[in-house]
């Protein structure tokens, strides 16, 4: 039993449907590795605002709806 290899392909011939699909999802990959990296900073700051909500006294919510 042999294996036989499919030819080369020319490489200005279109993307197989393998090719589009393995290159879509690398591409969505990339996508949710920056949204990841963008949660991350914001968590970062969240840990860091109660720290600052200490330096800012909490007004009655009758308060901000008059002011």
């Amino acid at each position: 039993m042999s294996l036989s290899r499919a030819p080369a392909r020319d490489t200005s011939e279109t993307p197989s449907p393998r090719e589009r699909i393995r290159s879509h999802m690398k591409m969505v990959i990339d996508q949710l590795d920056g949204i990841l990296k963008e949660l991350k900073d914001v968590a970062k700051e969240l840990r860091e605002c109660p720290q600052s909500w200490e330096l800012f006294p909490q007004s009655s919510s009758k308060e901000r709806d008059n002011g």
